[in-house]
């Protein structure tokens, strides 16, 4: 008779269930490390909201612009993109584009909610 876990499908198995407990792992020291200490992080966090939404926007802009040099430079790609991530990352969470993003939101809000 032939076991089911002949072909494979074990070896997946284990694999998932250690990237499972690996994540976890990971998930209670991020949590072990959150303080309610300033630092530069808390910065960084507190204006994530326009980062997580306007970063869309300039990834589509850059990947449809440098799409051809890039195809054929993987590494000088990922040097890139490292780069690129921190820029957006330090430009976005800047006060100047959270102050914008709330006046603009605020404005919907307060169209939208005329009638109440």
């Amino acid at each position: 008779m032939r076991s089911i876990y002949s072909d494979g499908r074990l070896f997946g198995m284990i694999t998932r269930l250690c990237l499972l407990v690996l994540t976890t792992v990971n998930a209670l020291i991020a949590y072990k490390f959150m303080t309610n200490s300033k630092n530069i992080l808390t910065k960084f966090g507190r204006n994530s909201l326009v980062v997580y939404l306007l970063h869309l926007f300039i990834c589509k802009i850059f990947m449809k612009t440098c799409e051809s040099y890039f195809a054929h430079h993987n590494r000088i790609f990922l040097v890139f993109l490292f780069g690129a991530t921190f820029l957006i990352v330090f430009v976005l969470s800047r006060d100047i584009f959270t102050d914008i993003f709330n006046r603009i939101f605020n404005k919907i809000n307060d169209m939208l909610m005329v009638g109440n």
